[in-house]
């Protein structure tokens, strides 16, 4: 009786644990299934989708995220913000394909925002600059990432705004099969040209700076500047960087110190003046898109 009373017991055990097992992936479906739908988007009070995680909108837009489950209190939103310390994949990862060097970020609550279960992100300015901002959004039951993306237009330069504030990585590489610049996680020089590219519909590769001239044409370089007429949108290829004029402000025939660029060189992808940058001396080519 002992030796069956033994045997009933464990059997009950066995299936108890079973169950719980059953039950446990059942409430973690569940969970990541409420965790999918408990998020939606108003874009100038229209329903606009959340791709992978991310809102998009352009600068000016009205952004409200509402969460559609969440309790009056507990929750929580931060903004997390990439510390610039020039990562480099090639040299943290030996060349491995999937590998990435993990981004480090500082995490701060936005207080305005707490206990909020709708907020409107003209509230906040930080939110509503161009570039990619990451926010975490915590409650009892769930804790979210969420990617705002402002962009200035829908142009090329437009489109390449959308990194603004992305840390530098050297090579980017992939996560979970996506390049870690159509994530917005990192990017080099040449990355953020190919990003703003792509954003456009163009289904061109990521690339070393060499093979630039694949897709672009020659049109002056250093030597021939004063003489070139510089359009907003053409690249300039120092070799070992590139850059984006982001905006030719002078009337004038050639490159003036005023024009803006769009680069990333060391910390994060920024917006600075032609006379700002730190290699603006060396050599470069002036490229437009064939």
């Amino acid at each position: 009786m002992m030796s069956v009373f033994r045997k009933f017991h464990l059997f009950a055990i066995v299936t108890s644990l079973n169950a719980l097992v059953v039950f446990s992936l059942v409430v973690v479906a569940i969970a990541e299934q409420t965790n999918e739908d408990t998020i939606s988007v108003l874009i100038d009070g229209n329903p606009a989708s959340v791709k992978r995680g991310a809102i998009f909108a352009r600068r000016g837009q009205d952004i409200e995220i509402i969460l559609s489950d969440a309790p009056a209190t507990g929750v929580q939103w931060h903004l997390n913000t990439a510390k610039p310390l020039d990562y480099n994949n090639q040299l943290y990862c030996k060349n491995i394909r999937s590998c990435t060097q993990p981004i480090e970020y500082t995490t701060e609550e936005i207080p305005s925002y707490r206990d909020k279960t709708r907020i409107v992100l003209s509230e906040n300015p930080k939110l509503t600059v161009l570039g990619t901002h990451e926010l975490t959004v915590r409650t009892d039951h769930y804790e979210k990432q969420l990617q705002v993306v402002i962009r200035q237009d829908d142009s090329f330069v437009g489109y390449a705004t959308e990194l603004l504030g992305v840390p530098f990585v050297y090579a980017p590489g992939y996560q979970a099969g996506m390049h870690q610049t159509d994530l917005r996680k990192g990017a080099d020089c040449v990355a953020l040209i190919l990003y703003a590219r792509r954003r456009l519909g163009d289904a061109v590769p990521y690339v070393a700076p060499p093979r630039l001239y694949d897709f672009t044409r020659k049109i002056g370089d250093k030597s021939t500047v004063s003489r070139a007429r510089i359009e907003t949108g053409d690249i300039l290829h120092f070799g070992f960087q590139t850059a984006i004029v982001a905006e030719h402000r002078s009337n004038k025939v050639g490159l003036d110190d005023n024009d803006l660029i769009i680069h990333t060189y060391h910390g994060v992808a920024e917006i600075t003046t032609f006379s700002h940058l730190a290699y603006k001396n060396e050599h470069y080519d002036i490229l437009r898109w064939k």
